[in-house]
């Protein structure tokens, strides 16, 4: 059995409910069922949640049908790839598709206000709209999280990187679980928990930085690297994060998993 065939099984199980799923969403965005100013961010939030989440059971397919079905560990896990790069270019797609939506929808997002000069003595001050392009919407709505460029090519690809990682790195998390005791599984649990807290919390607990900018985010990055470097930096992080995730997660699957003893 080779990677196509595993993978054709995960797309049956998993990423077709997926892909059922983000159509329906970019329908209802279409017919105006949801409200942008607050559901973008969210959006995006949830999606690399997915990602993340995602990986379990496309993991367990794909090693279940391999072990069944008499596929090497290689071509199992390649085809687990394959389903990753799958799953991610649906969520990025679902984006694309809302920030167009949003790009179109004239009545809030197209243009914002600017103010003109200093304040009037009376301390009022002058507006004027201003016209949006498609970088602002982007960036300050659909991808905030990457709105230190203006290049949208790269933000795109490194929003793809980032999903990328969010699956890679629950991928490594669920395999590593499956293979653990009842006390491994606690102490995994729990260093994942505080790695999940420090990356939140971030420049609080650095006294010179302020705010609860996430640590591996262009907030955090843009205070410790000239902004000129920012952008080759934040490539080199998150593809280091991404070779030792998808070298954890296979080295963690070819691991013989932890069996429960019976006890009398």
């Amino acid at each position: 059995m080779n990677a196509l065939k595993v993978y054709k099984q995960i797309a049956k199980r998993w990423i077709l409910p997926l892909l059922g799923m983000y159509a329906a969403v970019v329908l209802l965005m279409i017919i105006g069922f949801f409200s942008f100013d607050d559901f973008s961010v969210i959006f995006e939030i949830i999606s690399i949640a997915v990602a993340a989440v995602v990986a379990y059971p496309v993991m367990k397919t794909a090693f279940t049908t391999s072990t069944f079905c008499g596929a090497s560990r290689k071509k199992s896990f390649c085809a687990v790839m394959l389903a990753a790069l799958t799953v991610v270019l649906i969520i990025a797609a679902a984006h694309f598709a809302e920030s167009i939506i949003m790009y179109q929808s004239g009545d809030f997002y197209s243009y914002r206000i600017d103010v003109i000069g200093e304040p009037l003595p009376n301390g009022k001050c002058e507006y004027v709209a201003v016209d949006e392009t498609y970088r602002y919407i982007l960036t300050d709505y659909v991808l905030n999280s990457l709105s230190f460029t203006n290049n949208i090519v790269f933000m795109w690809i490194m929003f793809i990187v980032k999903l990328l990682l969010a699956f890679f790195s629950g991928l490594a998390f669920f395999t590593i679980m499956s293979r653990l005791s009842g006390t491994g599984k606690l102490i995994n649990g729990g260093v994942v928990t505080i790695l999940i807290v420090l990356n939140v919390c971030g420049s609080a607990l650095f006294s010179s930085f302020d705010g609860y900018a996430p640590m591996l985010s262009d907030s955090f990055l843009v205070q410790i690297v000239p902004h000129e470097k920012l952008c080759p930096v934040y490539v080199a992080v998150y593809g280091l994060l991404i070779v030792i995730a998808v070298i954890t997660a296979y080295l963690s699957y070819r691991r013989k998993p932890v069996k429960s003893e019976r006890r009398v």
